[in-house]
């Protein structure tokens, strides 16, 4: 079990850039990572400002396959079988594995365009009920994050949760948001007028995962903790349940993950790997893992 590392308060650990033209704080790469899941980020927002009619599933399958591809320590499966996930509302299952414990998010994805009206994607409603609230009770009953990724091209930097905006020139075009706060500010009050930049000023750039300030120092499983718990501590509740004393992730992750991990390559698990662990991972189109433990050493 990860153990609560000291609080620290976030904004004494900006950087500022010393430049009059651009005084807003810059989040410094920690390792070669940082500057990989920009590109990605780029890539994305490039692809859909050239092809907006480009669907969310293949945006998806681009991004973490690219990611796993780049980045040696990231690992993605995705699942051969056709799903919808229309029992969870999750397209993805995100696993951050550390030598001190993990911690697991089940992720929606949705694409996000400036001007129209976001609402109708958020209240989006499949055959079992309202989607998101299916990402969150999934979430709920396994004891993971509920997360929201919005994938983005936007006409100007846009404000997000963490105060920082990337370099000048640097694109983004995936921001992770927490879905709890998604639900609680934008459906459950009832009907109302969502704008894109209202939806990702609650979330972060995908890059705050490796490149975040917070993320210096500590364990890896710590990092992640204490990054979690100051970005998105609405999910974070989800995933704690009614417990008070419960601690966000577990000593080990699940047993798909490790046999996963225990792959030589993505190429090497066959479709017996999917049918051992169908019940597990019936209602999610894949599966990522940030190995963390591989990260520390490269």
């Amino acid at each position: 079990m990860l153990h609560r590392p000291k609080r620290i308060d976030i904004h004494d650990l900006w950087i500022s850039e010393a430049d009059d033209a651009y005084t807003a704080p810059i989040v410094r790469p920690v390792s070669s990572a940082c500057s990989e899941f920009s590109d990605v980020a780029a890539h994305v927002m490039k692809w859909m400002t050239r092809q907006p009619a480009v669907g969310e599933e293949s945006l998806t399958d681009w991004l973490l396959y690219e990611l796993s591809e780049r980045i040696s320590w990231i690992h993605y499966r995705k699942f051969t079988r056709y799903a919808e996930s229309r029992e969870t509302g999750a397209d993805w299952e995100w696993w951050f594995v550390a030598t001190d414990g993990a911690i697991g998010a089940r992720v929606q994805a949705k694409k996000v365009v400036d001007g129209d009206d976001q609402y109708r994607g958020l209240a989006h409603t499949s055959r079992s009920g309202l989607q998101i609230e299916l990402l969150l009770e999934s979430a709920r009953s396994r004891s993971l994050l509920p997360l929201y990724a919005s994938y983005y091209a936007p006409k100007s930097t846009p404000q997000v949760r963490c105060g920082a905006r990337t370099p000048p020139g640097r694109a983004e075009g995936v921001f992770i948001g927490d879905a709890q706060l998604v639900y609680t500010s934008f459906i459950q009050a009832g009907r109302k007028s969502v704008a894109a930049t209202d939806l990702v000023s609650d979330s972060n750039p995908l890059a705050c995962f490796v490149c975040c300030p917070l993320t210096l120092g500590r364990g890896p499983g710590q990092r992640m903790w204490e990054f979690f718990t100051s970005y998105y501590p609405a999910a974070v509740q989800v995933a704690l349940g009614e417990s008070p004393s419960a601690e966000l992730g577990r000593p080990h992750p699940p047993t798909y993950v490790l046999s996963l991990l225990e792959t030589q390559s993505v190429e090497g698990v066959d479709d017996q790997f999917e049918r051992q662990y169908s019940e597990a991972l019936a209602d999610v189109n894949g599966l990522v893992i940030f190995d963390l433990r591989e990260a520390t050493t490269g």
